[in-house]
């Protein structure tokens, strides 16, 4: 059975292991494609599913900024990457250790370092701020990325989210306010969030009483869109 859901870094490994321990981004990219029997609908189109097995790649590659705790993979010569310490795989037996074979999710743009977790249960009401309803309104409810009719609810109730394009917290310290916040729906904000959309103001549909910042759209694709 093909590997179904988000990608996950074992699913590398066993294509670098298959490939002979060195292969390209390409050649790896193909390999786990044809092992998932061409699945990649978890995704909502191939730049995306493309730019997160990168991302996987780079966060166990020390040689990139975006290098994350474990080092399983190393780069080598013409482009190619193979297992770090010149191991030939690091499969044993057909297995892989069971500390790197978890999914591998990449952390938004507008957190700092990934927190420590710990299961909780709580009860909170969501409310919108004044500024994020009324920017809701302004637009209708309607996505400003993808512009999709809005998500329904119930035949009065209509829902949307508000993303920060500066993100507010710590280390981009954004404002809240209208020049710096879109309409988005679910999907557009979690990939905003995680730096997988570039902006381009000129798509963003204009609203005479919301007009975006060029400044903010600027700030999200030098420092949150992830160019990998």
């Amino acid at each position: 059975m093909s590997p179904s859901g988000g990608l996950q870094v074992k699913e590398l490994i066993q294509a670098l292991t298959e490939l002979g321990g060195v292969a390209s981004f390409k050649e790896i990219q193909e390999r786990v494609t044809k092992n998932r029997n061409g699945d990649f609908s978890h995704y909502r189109n191939w730049e995306n599913y493309e730019k997160t097995m990168r991302q996987i790649l780079h966060r166990h590659c020390e040689d990139y900024a975006h290098f994350r705790g474990t080092i399983l993979f190393e780069k080598k010569e013409r482009g190619q990457f193979g297992f770090a310490g010149g191991s030939s795989s690091i499969v044993r037996g057909n297995k892989i250790p069971e500390t790197i074979s978890q999914s591998t999710t990449p952390v938004a743009a507008d957190v700092a370092e990934p927190p420590p977790r710990l299961l909780t249960e709580i009860y909170r009401v969501l409310r919108d701020t004044k500024l994020s309803f009324e920017v809701k309104q302004v637009r209708r409810f309607q996505c400003q990325i993808c512009n999709h009719p809005p998500l329904k609810l119930s035949d009065t109730r209509l829902y949307a989210e508000v993303h920060h394009i500066k993100p507010l917290g710590s280390p981009h310290f954004g404002p809240d306010i209208r020049e710096n916040v879109l309409c988005v729906c679910p999907n557009c904000h979690v990939l905003l969030d995680y730096g997988a959309i570039f902006l381009d103001s000129q798509k963003l549909d204009a609203a005479t009483s919301h007009v975006v910042g060029i400044d903010f759209v600027n700030y999200h694709n030098q420092k949150i869109f992830r160019k990998i």
